[in-house]
């Protein structure tokens, strides 16, 4: 995903619905705060696939890293570690990613698939 940052979504399940509704609801444009104008069926239906497919990357993405660094990882870890590869924004906008990483994250633990550390700061979260 190009532009300044990523999404800044924080509950993936509800975010991904509202992925699902955009694309039935037939809109002609979608105007939004810190993203550009999409016209046009073919334009909606590629920001939705775009935004669909960086969260099954970052999805991907984290689990892989945390089943590679068994001791687990931090949220500024995983934002750092991993930003670079979600799209092309500075290296200092990284950490912009907290959001929809600890949603990920967050999600993994209710999920059972990650486990958080909460007994030391910052939290350091593992695969189970």
């Amino acid at each position: 995903m190009d532009g300044l940052s990523g999404p800044t979504y924080l509950y993936v399940e509800p975010y991904l619905q509202t992925i699902s509704r955009i694309e039935r609801f037939g809109a002609d444009r979608i105007v939004g705060c810190h993203w550009p104008l999409w016209q046009g069926e073919h334009e909606i239906q590629e920001f939705c696939a775009e935004s669909r497919n960086f969260v099954e990357t970052a999805d991907r993405l984290i689990y892989d890293y945390l089943a590679s660094h068994p001791s687990g990882a931090t949220l500024r870890e995983l934002c750092q570690s991993l930003g670079g590869k979600l799209g092309e924004w500075p290296p200092t906008l990284h950490t912009e990613l907290t959001y929809a990483f600890l949603g990920h994250l967050e999600r993994g633990v209710s999920q059972g698939t990650l486990s958080a550390d909460r007994s030391v700061r910052p939290v350091v979260y593992r695969r189970c």
